[in-house]
């Protein structure tokens, strides 16, 4: 027996009036928007936001929004370092000067942190698990300490070229239709 109600799938309701829906927001989709609007801010480390500098003081520490572990601190930041992986794909970093790049934590390289690929990396480069990436950045070039691991040799062959700027974060956009 019919209710008297007209049934559309939730998603036709949202979708543009041009395009025969209600043009209704769909309010996941938005809330995924801001939230990987706020974890944007934190990569970037946006200055004049206190709430950003709170989140690296406290919640972050001396870690990355790539690294930091999932279950570490409150729901509402666990929540938010989840979607690091619907911004990643996203996210270029341009080597520079180093000072402003994590040598282990950020993804400035092409394979990710490299804390996750080279967990004894500090270790067998004799670099600090927090160092700055100005570590092994000596004049405009690369200088890393020899390295003798066989595993950690990996990080010297594919080493991204360094600008003569400092470090920059950019948002790659997708292609789209």
């Amino acid at each position: 027996m019919a209710s008297g109600y007209a049934k559309v799938a939730w998603r036709d309701v949202c979708l543009q009036v041009e395009e025969g829906g209600q043009g209704i927001r769909d309010i996941q989709t938005l809330n995924y928007s801001l939230m990987c609007r706020r974890l944007w801010d934190i990569v970037v480390e946006r200055s004049d936001s206190i709430w950003v500098e709170w989140i690296r003081h406290y919640r972050l520490h001396n870690y990355s929004v790539w690294t930091v572990n999932i279950r570490i601190g409150s729901w509402a930041s666990r929540k938010l370092i989840r979607l690091r992986i619907l911004i990643e794909p996203h996210v270029e970093y341009l080597v520079g000067d180093g000072h402003s790049f994590s040598l282990w934590h950020d993804p400035w390289y092409s394979l990710g942190p490299l804390i996750h690929r080279f967990p004894r990396g500090p270790q067998v480069t004799g670099t600090g698990a927090h160092d700055s990436l100005d570590t092994v950045i000596l004049d405009g070039e690369w200088n890393w300490p020899p390295i003798t691991d066989f595993l950690c040799l990996e990080i010297v062959q594919s080493l991204p070229s360094i600008g003569n700027r400092e470090d920059c974060i950019l948002w790659r956009p997708t292609g789209g239709p």
